[in-house]
């Protein structure tokens, strides 16, 4: 008898990935849902915890997404439940999203400050370093453990030299390393005059409460995919004209990243039940695609992802009833239309410095 699967119906390519699969909308898992399940494939919109596997058969927990705050990992250990997920799955998308929002602009200016050095930042600096930016790294665990050849700044060095800062950190609760709020009002005090600020973590790295009143200040400018209190969001900062680019946290919706994370929790779900894998990307992704580049390889970035529509789709948002906004801020990611990654189209002449500075980084 096939395992039997309960996962979120929002995952990519669960009919070709997952047999006996039973869909189920993200917010809508609950214990009774899983009473008859083996595993439960997830997004970070499900908490996963031993309240929510109470009494279930489940043995896999699989979640197609890169970041693991969603997941109490420790009490499915303690239960000696499997658990699988996908990291960096998304990586590349982040990456692009961020040279999408910059390159060619003035806002992306050296020194480029990356706080966070794991599989997203680690592909950022390698990127933009073979582009010719400085670029400063601050990742206190990492320097802590002393075992890795880059150097690494405290944050509040790295905010004083930079003027353009972009956040890839987990969402870390407790302990000595705490992320939220790690960009506050004295940090963001010490940046540059005119710095750009980007994050595409999670939302609460930022206070942005003290955000919204240094952009009022006229100090700098942002791009944000990810806000605090999602999906009730600070409003009047996602309207502000300082805020350059904002979307619906979907800087990692790439129809490949996507695939990959499927992928990745597939073989896992495959290896936990004995079943041989039967599901790849390039059986779901289209072919390359030939592409008449531009001269500006930036150009060719902003023309890919296109994040121009998507920012005014989610500042629409504003026109509805704040009441509304929530649940709308939720379907747009749920109906967010992936863009392709760099990586699948091909230039029509010769490769220029951008899609150099790209390969090899999925």
């Amino acid at each position: 008898m096939s395992p039997r699967v309960v996962a979120d119906d929002a995952i990519p390519h669960l009919d070709e990935a997952f047999s006996t699969l039973t869909r189920i909308r993200g917010t809508e898992i609950t214990t009774k849902e899983l009473l008859h399940a083996d595993a439960v494939i997830v997004r970070s919109v499900t908490r996963v915890d031993a309240a929510l596997l109470e009494g279930t058969p489940v043995r896999f927990v699989g979640s197609a997404t890169a970041g693991v705050d969603h997941v109490d990992v420790p009490a499915l250990t303690r239960a000696g439940i499997a658990f699988a997920h996908a990291p960096g799955c998304n990586a590349r998308a982040v990456v692009e999203y961020v040279l999408a929002a910059t390159l060619g602009h003035s806002e992306l200016r050296g020194p480029v400050g990356v706080v966070g050095f794991g599989q997203i930042g680690r592909r950022l600096v390698t990127a933009l370093r073979r582009l010719g930016f400085e670029v400063w790294v601050c990742d206190p665990p990492r320097a802590e453990a002393g075992d890795d050849p880059e150097t690494f700044l405290p944050l509040i060095a790295l905010l004083e030299r930079c003027n353009t800062v972009s956040f890839h950190v987990p969402r870390i609760r407790d302990g000595a390393h705490q992320t939220r709020h790690l960009l506050n009002a004295q940090g963001l005090r010490r940046l540059p005059s005119g710095a750009l600020v980007l994050n595409t973590s999670r939302g609460d790295v930022i206070d942005n409460a003290a955000l919204h009143a240094w952009l009022d200040a006229g100090r700098g400018h942002a791009v944000l995919d990810v806000w605090e209190g999602e999906p009730n969001l600070r409003w009047p900062l996602l309207s502000h004209p300082r805020v350059r680019i904002a979307t619906p946290h979907i800087a990692g919706y790439t129809a490949e990243g996507k695939a990959r994370g499927t992928a990745m929790v597939h073989a896992a779900f495959c290896r936990e039940f004995g079943v041989r894998p039967s599901f790849e990307t390039s059986h779901v992704l289209p072919a390359v695609t030939p592409l008449a580049a531009p001269a500006d390889g930036a150009e060719i970035l902003r023309s890919v992802h296109a994040l121009g529509p998507t920012d005014a789709e989610t500042r629409a948002l504003l026109q509805s009833p704040e009441s509304e906004r929530p649940a709308a801020f939720e379907a747009q990611r749920r109906k967010y239309v992936f863009r392709r990654e760099l990586s699948a189209y091909r230039p029509s002449g010769p490769a220029g410095d951008l899609w150099q500075a790209l390969d090899g980084l999925s």
